[in-house]
């Protein structure tokens, strides 16, 4: 029997459902996403990550005053690029990684559903890494799953699940019937794959995103299904 746990969020006008279905009945090898967050997908998307990958609590992302940002050239960096696309809410985290010390992120709302875009700001190319709709779901959950479901320490999650240094520009959309998104990793070129097939995009219909990490070896995390209701 698979095993599967259901994630619901709501918002002022719409609802997502996620699952996450896991082939192998043993206990040992369940993952669950019960009491991930409450809230919008930006929650969720914020908690698996940092759960993930830094073992932060939620409060460690955080919206920041004007002023905050001014003496922080890359999160200025994330907030420039929000800002452009003129995206309101903008939440950033303050982390521990030899490659990024920010994580920011933002989301806009599409007929299907909020978007949410995470936003990996560096200085040395003076650009960001940015990833949107279910890459960034697929990157999140992701790092959860390999932290609870491969006991992976938090600097190995991040080296797996984190973009290399490297200019990295994905803006997708619920409504795009497909997409592939693939990235260096800091283990292996093109060590993360991930695709969305809108199976059917509109509301009552679903979506499916897989992700497939190379970390000291492939690992493929289960389907994550999205429902739109």
């Amino acid at each position: 029997m698979n095993r599967r746990k259901f994630l619901q969020y709501s918002a002022s006008s719409g609802v997502f459902v996620l699952s996450l279905g896991l082939l192998t009945p043993q206990r040992a090898d369940s993952f669950w996403l019960a009491l991930l967050l409450r809230g919008t997908l930006m929650d969720l998307a914020l908690g698996a990550l940092s759960q993930g990958a830094f073992a932060l609590a939620r409060s460690a992302f955080s919206r920041r005053s004007q002023e905050w940002y001014d003496k922080r050239l890359q999160a200025q960096l994330a907030q420039r690029e929000f800002v452009r696309r003129q995206f309101g809410t903008i939440e950033t985290a303050q982390v521990s990684d030899y490659q990024y010390n920010y994580i920011s992120a933002s989301q806009f709302r599409e007929p299907l559903g909020y978007n949410v875009v995470l936003s990996f700001p560096e200085t040395r190319l003076a650009n960001a890494c940015h990833f949107a709709g279910p890459a960034t779901i697929g990157m999140a959950i992701a790092a959860r799953y390999l932290r609870e479901h491969h006991r992976m320490e938090a600097q190995d999650v991040r080296a797996a699940i984190f973009p290399r240094e490297k200019l990295a520009d994905n803006w997708r959309t619920w409504e795009e019937p497909n997409s592939f998104t693939r990235y260096d990793n800091q283990v292996a070129g093109n060590g993360v794959l991930i695709r969305y097939d809108a199976v059917k995009p509109v509301q009552g219909g679903y979506g499916l995103i897989q992700v497939s990490v190379n970390s000291s070896s492939r690992i493929r995390v289960p389907d994550i299904r999205v429902n739109y209701i």
